[in-house]
């Protein structure tokens, strides 16, 4: 049906009261295609009309399709038209629908429509009109559902994300909140119109907005710049709908973080109102930049908040922020000594944390302790305290006390020291200011009780000089050298020798560190020593002070100095030196005392080697009275210093060493050695007879090696003669002409030595001397075994001397080509060099055997027969015939005596070798049978 037969229908518009119109327009029921053409037809009768109409339609409509379809279809029509249609709703009292309606239309029909709903003729806006508005954007608000983002389980704030809006909502809330926009410019403008929402309410249209896309920042800048009574309640009730709307109040703050100066407090006052802590807000401020630190911290004071609790609350939140903070605080007027108490009425770690942020940007050390110098004692101890837990200040700190009035300086050393500071790291920054500076720190440490001990182990980790300056200070603070001497125990050997180097560079006497340390024990006594030799180097003060000492500690004194000087020095070497150019009693107390410490000897032996003859003669002279091992000492330069002997042997005999100690030692030794004592005792006027007389008790090669030292010494062959027949029996003179004999000297020069000599028993002499140059010897094993191969027991082979180069067999080359062997009894004279071991030297051993047996049985009238045969036959005297002669005379009943004695001997030699030969001895058997039965 046409818009005009529908408006007929409905009757004459000017004749129908307005209840009755209604009543026709209901019943008429134009579907949502007709309404809009039924508005127009009615407008173009009149506006009124269209006004009327406009009424009943807005009160009889029965859903939103056609109250869509209404405002569509004059939603481009001309601004009167739009307006009567607006005015007929607002007459009606359906202001929503006309909301609704706009929520519904494509947001160029939108826009017209809202701004002639909220906007008057003159451009005014319609409040009554805006509440409406805002009012169905909570209703579409209160449609949105919300969850917490789970995306980032590590994102600690709460995002909130639209989900599940129905998309027609959500074109609604777009196109309505485009629309207000549109026609007022910004959403702020529309604020006004919510004064007197719940809190409920301004949630639900907080989410609408949201959910549009419109910023936290212009919601609360509308509420802020809304024209009511009460801003900050109204800003109060904003922010809790924003944040009941799902965002987090650090969403919240990160929109309003741009505003400033009364904005910004009445935003920060509503949300301390609306129960959130200053730590929350704070936490965030940790996360921005320093301008919008500033301002805020600007706001947060304008709206009361203290400056300690700023201080608090960033310091809990964030170093970057405390310092940002207290930057802030400065510059916005407040004082250092203002922050720094402030701090202080919190915990120490508080004003620790201001201090570090003061240091950061950069404030001096001297500024922070002069700001709070006059304030309570317990704030500058908290700031000191600070300055010492920040480490990198105690350079400053040091330099404050350095330059400071004597008490402020002694409060606030005693402050740094108290609550952590090091003396040793004190010390050290303070010490270019100088000596006094130091004393300061040490003062103070002495002020809160630290024992002397304890600030010596402080000083102990400086360098020298410095741990000097503190033991100097001590001193003349009163610690007395009772006390540093009694601190020595607590330490090890090199630390002590440190802390005693300090002490005498500080000026403290050796003489009393050492009796000081005497008084104490004689443990303390050898560290003592131990630092004053690593400090002064030269043993002399300490000795020179042993010298002082009663003479009944000096055995004792003596042993603890020479242990540490060992200790020290690694040797004993300066101890000797000293001791040696004193008295020899000083040196023999310094020997004694090596040994008592149980240092080797030997340490002495080689320190006497390298100083020369007269250290060992006075070593020699000193192991004599220290009654010690002769032997142990001699040996020792023996082997190691050889040339040094003869100066201890004279220091030994100084001493009253006995020769024959002496002589017993050396003649064990080598030849040299002997040489060596035996001219030392020769220059000491020692006799020959004496040094032989207590050589002979010892083994033959000990009077060889004296005999032979004597004759390189220039004595002659009568001299040592002449001292071999001053012994009392014959086998010791034999001794010494034996030693002649062994040393080379020959048969002729001993004879000239006994004539030199004038020997009293001349013949006696001779005789001893005959007997010892020939070698007189009995048979050996294999001579006796092959003896008896032809002899059995007829001959006394035990008896039988041999007798090696006898003169007897050596004057038989007088009438021989050469000299042989000859037989006188038991004694067989053989030449020089005669080896009884080759086969022919054998067979004649065994011949020479012969006439021993003819000896035993004939008696020496065999010798003249021998002799006889041998001159008058010559060599044709020893042929017997050979085995043919010993058959026939065998035959003939002949006996051995057939034979002259030559030739009898060489029966049984030859005898003897048919047997080693395993040669036939048929022809000799009955002559051997005859001899072993004898």
């Amino acid at each position: 049906m046409s818009a005009a037969r529908k408006l007929e229908q409905i009757g004459p518009l000017p004749k129908l009261r307005a209840e009755e119109l209604e009543f026709r327009v209901g019943a008429a029921q134009p579907n949502p295609s007709e309404v809009g053409p039924l508005y127009k037809a009615a407008y173009r009768t009149s506006r009124t009309q269209g006004l009327r109409v406009a009424t009943a339609l807005a009160k009889t409509l029965p859903d939103i399709d056609h109250h869509r379809q209404l405002f569509q279809a004059v939603a481009l029509r001309p601004a009167k038209e739009r307006r009567t249609l607006i005015d007929g709703y607002r007459k009606a009292e359906q202001d929503r629908w006309v909301v609704h309606a706009i929520g519904e239309l494509p947001s160029a029909q939108g826009r017209a429509l809202m701004k002639d709903f909220v906007l008057t003729e003159t451009g005014k806006k319609d409040t009554k009109a805006l509440r409406e508005v805002l009012l169905y954007l909570a209703d579409l608000g209160a449609t949105i559902k919300t969850r917490p983002v789970e995306d980032d389980p590590n994102d600690s704030a709460i995002v909130d994300l639209v989900e599940d809006i129905v998309d027609a909502v959500k074109q609604a809330v777009d196109s309505v909140v485009d629309a207000i926009k549109n026609a007022l410019k910004s959403i702020a403008e529309a604020f006004v119109a919510a004064v007197n929402f719940t809190v409920a309410q301004m949630a639900n249209l907080a989410k609408a907005l949201l959910a549009a896309g419109e910023t936290i920042f212009n919601i609360v800048k509308g509420a802020l710049e809304a024209a009511v009574a009460d801003t900050l309640a109204f800003v109060k009730k904003v922010i809790k709908g924003i944040v009941d709307a799902g965002r987090a109040m650090f969403q919240v703050l990160n929109d309003v973080a741009n505003l400033v100066g009364a904005a910004l407090q009445t935003v920060l006052r509503a949300i301390d109102q609306l129960g959130h802590q200053l730590g929350e807000l704070l936490s965030w401020m940790a996360t921005q930049v320093y301008a919008t630190v500033k301002e805020f911290a600007k706001a947060l004071i304008a709206i009361g908040k203290t400056i300690g609790n700023l201080i608090n609350q960033a310091f809990q939140a964030a170093a970057s922020l405390l310092e940002n903070m207290v930057r802030a605080l400065l510059e916005l007027g407040r004082a250092v000594r203002e922050l720094l108490e402030e701090a202080a009425r919190f915990a120490a770690n508080v004003v620790a944390g201001v201090v570090r942020a003061l240091r950061a940007i950069g404030k001096a050390v001297a500024e922070l302790i002069d700001a709070v110098k006059n304030a309570a004692a317990a704030v500058l101890d908290a700031v000191v305290k600070a300055l010492v837990e920040v480490g990198n200040a105690l350079l400053e700190v040091a330099e404050y006390i350095a330059n400071a009035a004597a008490a402020l300086a002694r409060k606030i050393a005693q402050a740094a020291l108290r609550f952590g500071a090091a003396l040793a790291d004190l010390v050290s920054k303070i010490a270019a200011w100088g000596f006094n500076a130091i004393k300061r720190i040490v003062e103070a440490a002495f002020d809160l009780g630290r024992r002397l001990l304890d600030v010596i182990r402080e000083g102990l980790r400086l360098a020298g000089n410095l741990l000097r300056d503190i033991v100097k200070a001590a001193v003349q603070l009163g610690k007395t050298i009772v006390e540093f001497v009694g601190s020595v125990i607590a330490f090890t050997y090199r630390t002590a020798a440190r802390l005693i180097d300090a002490m005498i560079e500080a000026g403290l006497s050796v003489a009393d560190l050492l009796a000081q340390a005497l008084a104490k024990s004689y443990f303390v006594f050898r560290k003592m020593v131990n630092g004053v030799l690593k400090a002064l180097g030269p043993v002399g003060d300490i000795l020179d002070w042993v010298l002082t000492q009663a003479a009944s500690a000096a055995d004792r004194l003596y042993r603890e100095a020479v242990l540490a000087i060992r200790y020290v020095k690694k040797s004993v070497d300066e101890v000797l030196e000293w001791a040696a150019a004193k008295t020899a009693a000083v040196f023999e107390g310094i020997v004694k005392a090596i040994e008592a410490a149980g240092i080797a000897l030997t340490e002495v032996f080689r320190w006497a080697a390298a100083a020369g003859d007269a250290a060992l003669e006075l070593l020699g002279e000193v192991t004599q009275r220290l009654k010690n091992s002769i032997s142990y000492v001699l040996t020792w330069i023996a082997t190691d210093a050889i040339d040094g002997l003869r100066a201890v042997v004279k220091g030994l005999l100084k001493a009253g060493a006995a020769i024959a100690d002496l002589i017993g030692w050396a003649v064990t030794r080598t030849f040299q050695i002997v040489k060596e004592v035996t001219a030392e005792l020769l220059a000491a006027g020692t006799t020959i007879a004496q040094l032989v007389s207590d050589t002979i008790r010892h083994p033959q090669h000990a009077l060889d090696n004296l005999t032979k030292a004597l004759r390189e010494l220039g004595k002659t062959v009568g001299d040592i003669v002449q001292s071999a027949f001053i012994q009392p029996t014959r086998d010791l003179q034999k001794k010494v002409i034996q030693s002649l004999k062994d040393i080379g000297e020959g048969l002729l020069d001993v004879l000239k030595g006994v004539i030199e000599a004038g020997v009293g028993a001349l013949d006696v002499a001779i005789a001893v001397v005959l007997e010892v140059f020939g070698v007189f010897r009995k048979l050996r094993a294999e001579e006796k075994t092959d003896a008896k191969i032809v002899y059995k027991n007829t001959v006394p082979l035990d008896d039988v001397q041999i007798f090696e180069g006898s003169f007897v067999s050596g004057m038989s080359d007088w009438f021989r080509d050469e000299a042989v062997p000859v037989t006188t009894m038991r004694i067989i004279h053989l030449p020089e060099n005669f080896d009884t071991t080759t086969k022919g030297n054998r067979h004649t051993l065994i011949h020479e055997l012969g006439h021993v047996w003819q000896g035993e049985n004939t008696g020496p009238y065999y010798m003249g027969h021998s002799l006889f045969s041998q001159g008058t036959q010559g060599q044709a005297a020893y042929d017997y015939g050979g085995t043919s002669a010993l058959t026939a005379n065998t035959t003939a009943g002949g006996k051995l005596d057939h034979f002259n004695p030559e030739q009898q001997a060489q029966i049984m030699a030859d005898y003897f070798q048919a047997k080693k030969d395993a040669t036939s001895t048929t022809p000799y058997d009955p002559y051997i049978a005859e001899v072993q039965a004898a």
